[in-house]
């Protein structure tokens, strides 16, 4: 298995001033499909969704494992009732930024909001197909959303007795059974929407996206751009503190620093990797994202190249939260089965993998190795687990020789019945 390093590239520089219209990021990211903070199923949607809407809490991205943190809410969740029921109170004076539908008056975010996007979460009609582990979580909404399923339309005003606002500024999830994993899920992805504004826009929602984030839309050409502007209703906010050694520099640097600063985010739509490293070296972009041997073509030596350096530019490595691996078919007439020799095979394949140079070679350096199916950096992963390679083609000859795998007279091995013996491996990537 093998965990990638993505290489930051950035060439910005920020002033202590707030939101300044003047100031242009530059990014580049594949095309979007939505910007219905609901109905989204690819992740470059989701990153722009994230900066128009915002759900009750965030994603400490200093913290290692990330933890969450308040975003619209006053503070971490009440849990009580043997941590079935979750209790959010929200800040107060949290605005959308203007829409038609709110007919000139300014919007403030309730707790409704929030309780209303959760139902269009769970809805089984909308593009996602609904939550069905959140459905059978939340007290009473199962049958809310097998009558929904039914009818072929959700009934957002049928209370559900495990989703419901309490007043003005505080929500409550009532849950069956704990699950502290999928209630963080939920309260740090789900981002609160005005009902109004999606029942204005109905099909234009995608396009119509009216949140409570740091941005707003300006400007969407489909394959070619998206523009960004500064949400002139954004609160001020501070960059998160860390007591790691390794950020002290950033955060002592940040300190005195009120976000956003950015007053436009110009993203360019480029899907492939080089095109977008070739962008960022003509001066295009500010911050290029790269993967595997792309990254090496500003490098040397493992270091950033003197002419990078001379530019101004720096570079952060870090390991994404992914684990690339190799598997097996079980059902494969030739590899499958669960008899010992064919236990025996996939062994010796697995022991005849050479991961360092499969890092070395096709990944260019700029992967690890895994140890196990938790990267670092996430929730679960064991540090003390050894870093100890599996491959050993010692071991590996000896499992097929001792099961009947014979090396044939054309250097090629066959199977115990005499057949000869071929592979086809394939490769599948998941986020842990």
């Amino acid at each position: 298995m093998i965990r990638f390093l993505a290489t930051l590239l950035m060439a910005l520089a920020l002033s202590a001033h707030a939101a300044d219209p003047s100031k242009v990021l530059h990014l580049a990211s594949p095309d979007i499909d939505t910007l219905d903070p609901q109905n989204y199923s690819d992740d470059p949607s989701f990153q722009i969704i994230q900066a128009l809407f915002e759900p009750a809490y965030e994603w400490d991205y200093l913290a290692s494992p990330p933890k969450l943190t308040p975003l619209t809410a006053e503070g971490l969740p009440e849990i009580t009732d043997n941590e079935k029921t979750w209790t959010i109170h929200l800040k107060h004076g949290i605005y959308f930024v203007d829409d038609p539908a709110f007919k000139g008056t300014p919007r403030e975010l309730t707790a409704d909001d929030y309780v209303y996007a959760y139902k269009r979460w769970i809805d089984p009609n909308g593009r996602r197909g609904g939550s069905p582990i959140f459905t059978d979580l939340i007290v009473g909404a199962r049958a809310v959303v097998d009558q929904a399923a039914k009818a072929g339309k959700f009934d957002f005003d049928r209370p559900i007795e495990g989703l419901r606002a309490l007043d003005r500024y505080t929500f409550q999830l009532r849950l069956n059974e704990p699950n502290y994993p999928n209630i963080r899920d939920v309260l740090g992805f789900v981002a609160a929407c005005a009902r109004e504004v999606v029942e204005a826009a109905g099909a234009d929602l995608r396009i119509r996206p009216v949140g409570t984030g740091p941005f707003r839309l300006r400007e969407w050409r489909r394959g070619s751009r998206i523009v960004l502007e500064a949400n002139p209703r954004y609160r001020k906010i501070r960059f998160p503190e860390s007591s790691k050694p390794a950020y002290a520099a950033l955060t002592r640097s940040m300190q005195k620093t009120e976000l956003p600063q950015i007053g436009v985010v110009e993203i360019s739509i480029i899907d492939e990797d080089l095109p977008r490293l070739l962008e960022f070296e003509r001066g295009g972009l500010d911050l290029a994202t790269l993967r595997g041997e792309v990254a090496t073509r500003p490098l040397a030596d493992n270091k950033l190249r003197p002419d990078y350096v001379a530019r101004g530019v720096t570079r952060a490595v870090f390991p994404e939260p992914f684990v690339f691996s190799l598997y097996f078919n079980v059902a494969d007439p030739m590899i499958g089965g669960l008899g010992n020799e064919r236990v025996a095979l996939r062994r010796a394949v697995a022991l005849a993998i050479d991961t360092e140079s499969l890092v070395k070679i096709v990944y260019a350096g700029q992967a690890l190795p895994a140890n196990q199916i938790v990267p670092p950096g996430v929730g679960g992963h064991d540090p003390a687990v050894p870093a100890k390679s599996l491959y050993d083609p010692t071991t590996a000859k000896a499992l097929l020789d001792r099961f009947g795998y014979k090396v044939g007279a054309d250097g090629f091995r066959t199977g115990p019945d005499g057949k000869p013996l071929t592979l086809t491996l394939s490769q599948r990537s998941g986020a842990v």
